[in-house]
């Protein structure tokens, strides 16, 4: 699709560059599988899906008293990151891409160094939407509704948990299952951070481990329930709604 608005890392394509063809490639389904003892075929062992490919056409716009190579140069400068930064297409209208760029840009009109063809590979196959966010209170439970159509994973932040008495832990429940929960080493109200995309914990700064009967939380689209089973003090439970498109 031509005339598309693309924004990387922040930065504005359209600025420097007119914006032609643009081709969004599909996810590889990507199954693990062995082979059968004894019988023809395989056994699957799961499937993942794989890294499409975004090839972006661009020709670099006459500024005046600016050369066409500064213009690719700085366009260098942009994608020169150091791991996947969001990208943003006007025809997603609205969710946005993890990618990094992919291969060396090709260079489509040499004379006159102003065409370029630059890659991109989306190193998550789902798109990200809307960030949604719900509030826990404290020994309480809260019922909410998980928009888009991939899984998604939330982060936890507390500013006031404070540990049961018995197991010294804080924590939740989702739908009267997993459980995320976590030792406070204090008795005074503590703050907690639980990124489970990053699997990364934290209390009163200090990087920890959830508990061993602890599973990192993941919302499929749908309702849910949580409930904070294990201390007291209120909670924000956060997401990115997430998209196959």
């Amino acid at each position: 699709m031509r005339g598309q608005t693309v924004i990387f890392d922040g930065h504005r394509i359209n600025d420097r560059f007119y914006v032609g063809e643009v081709a969004v490639g599909l996810p590889e389904f990507a199954p693990r599988t062995e082979d059968r003892e004894f019988a023809d075929g395989s056994r699957v062992r799961g499937m993942r899906l794989g890294c499409p490919e975004i090839t972006i056409q661009l020709v670099a716009k006459p500024i005046r008293g600016r050369a066409a190579r500064e213009s690719l140069s700085e366009l260098m400068t942009w994608l020169h990151v150091d791991g996947p930064r969001p990208l943003s297409l006007s025809a997603d209208r609205g969710p946005w891409r993890m990618c990094v760029p992919n291969g060396a840009p090709q260079m489509v009109d040499v004379e006159w160094e102003d065409r370029v063809t630059v890659a991109f590979l989306q190193v998550e196959p789902a798109l990200y939407g809307e960030r949604r966010s719900v509030t826990v209170p404290s020994g309480g439970t809260v019922t909410f509704v998980v928009g888009g159509d991939y899984p998604t994973k939330p982060t936890i932040s507390s500013d006031a948990a404070t540990r049961d008495s018995s197991t010294q832990q804080w924590g939740l429940r989702l739908d009267d299952g997993d459980v995320m929960r976590v030792k406070v080493p204090v008795s005074t109200a503590s703050t907690v951070r639980m990124d489970c995309d990053a699997r990364t914990c934290a209390v009163n700064g200090t990087t920890t481990i959830p508990t061993l009967q602890s599973d990192w939380f993941e919302f499929e689209p749908g309702e849910h329930t949580i409930r904070n089973d294990q201390g007291g003090g209120a909670c924000v439970v956060s997401w990115y709604e997430r998209w196959h498109r």
